[in-house]
């Protein structure tokens, strides 16, 4: 039999053992800002070492971000042994004045394999629940699944609403470097900020980043962004977005307009387009009337790269821009660059042309001009 106690300003614990090796029994009793009190058996002869556990906290105060986060009616208890064990736990918690939160969870395991049986997560009306289980005997496999019903986010911040509801089911596996996820029939709907918003998602991707997607999409009010496609010895990828301004007045990001994602070619000898087109764009202090993005780019020639991107009647934070063009183009060796601004306060326009030799990039600038309406300057010649 030993005790031992540790005490500062703060803190106190007290540690109690007694019984011998095949009986051996600890007490744990701790006070102050984190108090507990935990018993643990555990026989230490007996092949995978028997035991039983018991752990209480009745209430801990902590402070998250100036708020109060309150912990009580911690409950945890487990019995059995290394390769045959169960443990149970349950608690709850509030974050200032939002509603409690209720956590319940079961689960069984070995020295090879877990088992959440359960896993549940509860405010009000909301509730979130979860089952999953994990080998690790011959390299890992790992299945989950789990239920969100009412997801409200207001429960936990003032910064945005949401009730939300859906599933997820998928399967995780790893060995000798090669690895495979997989999440099918993944679905999540409701509102956010009471905006209409759904997600769905199936998809198949592995180490070597071979994938099969059959879904993937994303929908808020009038919005819709989606990829669907393939990764093998080929791309075969497709991407839409879709904007519509409508009246999502709580929206962050406003806009009306269309894009066009496609990837094609080798494995190894990608071909990417990208062409976008948008109009009445709002984010923060900044406004656009008309915004385009074209863009390909060719991995098998050289890198070979081409850019465009214009916007027509900008605002940022008060200045008007009346447009603003950029072009580039190039490969991995010779590129090219233009730049030309026009705006209420002035106007700007450049050109750069740049290579690589012997690794080392040599360029120029020309045709540089800036102006605010009285000024000129200019360059000449080419710098």
């Amino acid at each position: 039999t030993a005790e031992l106690t540790l005490t500062n300003p703060e803190h106190q614990v007290a540690l109690a053992v007694a019984g011998d090796l095949r009986d051996l029994q600890l007490d744990v009793i701790t006070q102050g800002q984190y108090p507990l009190t935990a018993k643990i058996n555990a026989d230490l002869k007996t092949t995978n070492f028997p035991f039983s556990m018991s752990a209480n906290i009745t209430q801990w105060l902590l402070e998250v971000d100036s708020n109060n986060l309150k912990i009580n009616d911690v409950q945890l208890t487990g019995a059995g042994n290394a390769d045959d064990y169960t443990l149970q736990l349950m608690a709850q918690s509030q974050l200032a004045a939002y509603p409690k939160v209720q956590l319940e969870s079961a689960l069984k395991g070995s020295l090879t394999h877990i088992d959440v049986e359960n896993l549940s997560v509860l405010a009000n009306e909301s509730k979130a629940t979860m089952t999953a289980s994990a080998r690790w005997d011959k390299g890992i496999y790992s299945e989950f699944s789990g239920k969100l019903a009412n997801l409200k986010a207001q429960y936990l911040t003032d910064t945005v609403t949401s009730d939300l509801s859906g599933q997820f089911n998928g399967v995780f596996s790893a060995s000798q470097q090669q690895w495979q996820l997989k999440m099918t029939d993944t679905q999540l709907g409701g509102t956010v900020d009471d905006i209409p918003f759904t997600f769905v998602s199936d998809f198949d991707l592995n180490n070597s980043l071979h994938a099969s997607i059959e879904k993937f999409e994303l929908v808020s009010g009038e919005n819709k962004l989606a990829l669907s496609g393939d990764i093998s010895e080929q791309w075969h990828i497709k991407g839409l977005l879709h904007l519509n301004k409508s009246a999502q007045k709580k929206q962050p990001f406003t806009g009306v307009g269309e894009g066009k994602l496609a990837i094609s070619g080798a494995r190894l000898e990608p071909v990417v387009n990208l062409d976008v087109g948008l109009r009445d764009l709002s984010f923060a202090d900044i406004t656009i009337k008309d915004l385009s993005v074209k863009t390909d780019f060719n991995y098998a020639a050289d890198w070979q790269t081409n850019v465009s991107l214009k916007v027509t009647d900008a605002s940022v934070a008060g200045q008007q821009i009346n447009s603003f063009t950029i072009t580039a183009a190039g490969d991995k060796t010779d590129h090219q660059l233009q730049l030309d601004l026009a705006a209420v306060e002035g106007k700007a326009q450049l050109e750069v042309a740049g290579k690589f030799t012997n690794n080392v990039w040599q360029g120029s600038l020309t045709d540089v001009l800036l102006s605010d309406n009285v000024i000129d300057f200019t360059t000449e010649p080419a710098v």
